[in-house]
């Protein structure tokens, strides 16, 4: 397994360009869910190291 020793996010990996208004408000939730789900992912990998490194 690779060690992860640095965790990075950057907030312009997620680039949406709206086609128009009527699809404005579902590209924003989905990129609310993406954000989230990152968040998630980094808290659950900092919570691994956490346990592997006391």
């Amino acid at each position: 397994m690779a060690k992860t020793s640095k965790i990075q996010v950057n907030s312009n990996d997620i680039k949406i360009v709206p086609i128009s208004s009527k699809y404005n408000r579902d590209l924003i939730d989905f990129k609310t869910e993406i954000t989230e789900l990152k968040f998630f992912l980094i808290d659950d990998a900092l919570e691994n190291q956490n346990q592997k490194n006391p």
